[in-house]
């Protein structure tokens, strides 16, 4: 189980990236 702490910065880093597009990403990984 996650803690607190883990569930709201997942949450923040959900809500950053929730519109990013396939292109978004690829520019991201290699």
């Amino acid at each position: 189980m996650l803690a607190r702490e883990h569930r709201v910065a997942r949450l923040e880093y959900a809500r950053e990236y929730v519109n990013w597009q396939n292109d978004d990403w690829r520019r991201v990984f290699f």
